[in-house]
C-alpha cells in the first residue's frame, strides 16, 4: 500500500507520495474547494497510482487551535479535564472538537481542530477506499523530523513564522505568528528563550530577521519537505507524532486505532503460538502413531506364539471378532442356571434356632444345601434343632448324635431347601 500526503498550505491542497520533496507534489484543489471536489481530485490522483492507497493529512497552522495551560496532578491523565481547560480558547464548541495534548509536568499544550469541518473529509476519503492513517499539523511534523541541536526554532514559511519549542517530554510551546521580526522577538522575550534557531524556507532568506530576533543560528530548510519525510516515518512506525488528531470522531469509529500496532503484534504472536502448538500436536501424533505401530507388531508376534496354527495378518480383528461372537452367545443363552445365594438360607437357618440352647460348631452351605454340627444339652434340644430347620424351609436328614460328656451332646444334620426357586438367581 502506497501512502500519500495530503498537504494543506495557506491557499491550496497538494498531494504527493509521503517522503517525496515538495517539487513532486501536485495541486488538487484550492483551499476553499468543497469537500466533495477535494476528495474526488485526491481519489483520482491516488487510485491511478495504487489500488488501495493510504493518506496522511497534514494541516496548516490556521486550521488548528493551540493553547498552553497548567493543570493539577490528578487531572493530567483526564482528557475531559484538559479539554475543559482548553475550551476558553476554542472558536468552536468543545463538543465539536477533537484535541490532543502534550503534558510536561504541570504544563500542558493542547492542540484542537473542528471535527465537523474535517469529519466529512475523512469519511469521503475512506468511502472511496483511501485509508486515512494520520492527521498531524504540518509545522509540528516538520520540526519533529528536523534534526536540530537547539530546542527552539522560528521557522519562516508562507508569510508566517512558526515558533516552536520542545524538550525531552516533547512539545512545550507553539505559536503561529505573522512574518514580522518584532512579533517574533516579542514572543521570544515573553517566553524567555535563551537561544533560538532561525529556519527559513528556501527563497525566503533575509538579512534583517536573524539580527532582529537575535537568532543564535540560521539555516535554510523546507518545512513541507520535512513534513513529507516525517509522514513517511509516522506510517512506518518509526516516529510517534507529538500531536495526533486521528482520534475521537475523526477516527471514524475505530476505537482501536491508537493501539492498532500493539494489536497487530498481539495477533502475530497469537498466530505464531498457534503454529507452534499445531507443530507440537503433529509431532506428538507422529510419536503416538509410531508407538501404535510398535504395539501392533508386538501383538502380532504374541498372537503367533499363542495361536501358532492360525494364520492371520490381523490378530486384533480376529480377537474383536471372537469377542463379538462371545457377546452374542451371552445374549442368546438365557437358560444358564445360576448358583443359589447362601445368604438367604443362612439367615433362615439362624433365625429358626434358639441361641441359648445351641452352640453351633460347624456350618457348611453350598447351592441351597446346608450341613451343620451343634452342641446341645440333651437329645430333646437336638430334636428341636431339626424341627427349627424344617420350619425354616429345609428337608432335614440327621447325620448322627454323640454324647461327649455329662450334659453335652453333639449332633449333625444335613438340610436341603424345599423351595430353592425363591432364592435362586443371586450370587453367593
Amino acid at each position: 500500500m502506497t501512502t500519500f500526503l495530503l498537504l494543506e498550505t495557506r491557499d491550496e491542497w497538494l498531494v504527493g507520495v509521503a517522503g517525496s520533496p515538495l517539487a513532486e507534489f501536485e495541486f488538487v484543489a484550492i483551499r476553499s474547494a468543497t469537500t466533495a471536489e477535494l476528495c474526488e481530485a485526491v481519489s483520482v490522483y491516488c487510485s491511478a497510482r495504487d489500488e488501495k492507497p493510504g493518506v496522511v493529512i497534514s494541516l496548516h497552522a490556521t486550521s488548528v487551535v493551540s493553547a498552553r495551560f497548567t493543570i493539577d496532578t490528578r487531572s493530567r491523565r483526564d482528557r475531559n479535564a484538559m479539554l475543559f481547560e482548553l475550551e476558553p480558547t476554542l472558536p468552536f464548541d468543545a463538543e465539536d472538537s477533537v484535541a490532543d495534548f502534550v503534558v510536561d509536568g504541570p504544563n500542558v499544550i493542547g492542540i484542537a481542530v473542528c471535527a465537523s469541518k474535517f469529519l466529512p473529509l475523512v469519511q469521503q476519503l475512506e468511502s472511496r477506499g483511501i485509508l486515512v492513517q494520520s492527521i498531524v499539523p504540518t509545522a509540528l511534523a516538520a520540526v519533529q523530523f528536523q534534526s536540530i541541536a537547539r530546542q527552539c526554532v522560528a521557522w519562516r514559511s508562507n508569510e508566517a513564522v512558526e515558533v516552536i519549542a520542545w524538550n525531552d517530554s516533547g512539545l512545550r510551546f507553539w505559536s503561529h505568528l505573522p512574518d514580522e521580526p518584532r512579533a517574533v522577538a516579542r514572543a521570544l522575550d515573553v517566553e524567555e528563550f535563551d537561544t533560538v534557531t532561525l529556519l527559513e524556507e528556501p527563497g525566503w532568506e533575509s538579512q534583517v530577521f536573524p539580527a532582529a530576533i537575535e537568532a543564535s543560528q540560521t539555516a535554510s530548510a523546507s518545512m513541507f519537505n520535512q513534513a513529507s519525510s516525517c509522514a513517511a516515518e509516522i506510517v512506518s512506525g518509526n516516529v510517534t507524532p507529538w500531536i495526533e488528531l486521528r482520534r475521537g470522531v475523526l477516527a471514524n469509529g475505530d476505537l482501536h486505532r491508537p493501539v492498532q500496532k500493539s494489536i497487530n503484534w498481539l495477533l502475530a504472536a497469537g498466530g505464531a503460538l498457534l503454529i507452534l502448538f499445531s507443530l507440537a500436536c503433529w509431532f506428538r501424533a507422529s510419536a503416538y502413531e509410531r508407538q501404535a505401530e510398535q504395539f501392533a507388531d508386538e501383538q502380532q508376534s504374541l498372537f503367533k506364539q499363542v495361536f501358532p496354527t492360525i494364520r492371520t495378518n490381523a490378530p486384533i480383528s480376529r480377537l474383536r471378532s471372537e469377542h463379538a461372537r462371545f457377546l452374542r452367545s451371552r445374549q442368546t443363552n438365557t437358560d444358564v442356571q445360576l448358583p443359589i445365594s447362601a445368604i438367604s438360607p443362612t439367615v433362615r437357618l439362624i433365625k429358626g434356632m434358639q441361641p441359648e440352647r445351641v452352640k453351633l460348631t460347624e456350618l457348611r452351605m453350598q447351592d441351597g444345601g446346608v450341613t451343620i454340627a451343634v452342641e446341645v444339652k440333651s437329645y430333646a434340644d437336638a430334636e428341636r434343632v431339626a424341627k427349627s430347620m424344617e420350619a425354616s424351609g429345609f428337608t432335614v436328614t440327621p447325620q448322627g448324635q454323640e454324647q461327649i460328656g455329662s450334659g453335652r451332646i453333639t449332633a449333625s444334620f444335613r438340610g436341603k431347601l424345599t423351595d430353592p426357586a425363591t432364592v435362586a438367581g443371586t450370587t453367593p
